[in-house]
């Protein structure tokens, strides 16, 4: 991969391997840093996993219109994974604002104290 990745672009990611209950395989990710920090030598990115399956009710997924990726997706907040940028394979897309945000609303529901 020679391109930097952008906050709010979707990539193509090798998931693999992985341990326990991570997500897998080779699917698309959500890019959740800031630019400036995609583009440091530590060449590591914080990224959802999306999905086609809407999955259990944990009322924590985010549907995605059928924009990037071609059809209806759901971001996983629940397994964001600080990523190597040598697991970016390509880019899919960009998502738009709005399904960012909640995605955003959702991690601060999963990290945030009662």
């Amino acid at each position: 991969m020679t391109t930097t990745p952008k906050q709010g672009e979707v990539w193509l990611a090798n998931l693999d391997p992985v341990v326990g209950g991570e997500v897998q395989k080779t699917r698309p990710v959500l890019v959740l840093t800031r630019n400036e920090f995609n583009d440091t030598p530590l060449q590591i990115v914080l990224a959802v996993p999306l999905t086609t399956t809407p999955g259990p009710k944990l009322h924590v997924r985010v549907e995605i219109p059928n924009q990037t990726p071609r059809r209806v997706s759901y971001a996983m907040p629940e397994q964001t994974r600080a990523l190597s940028r040598h697991r970016l394979i390509k880019r899919l897309g960009e998502l738009p604002l709005e399904p960012r945000q909640e995605i955003a609303r959702r991690l601060r529901l999963l990290t945030h104290q009662a």
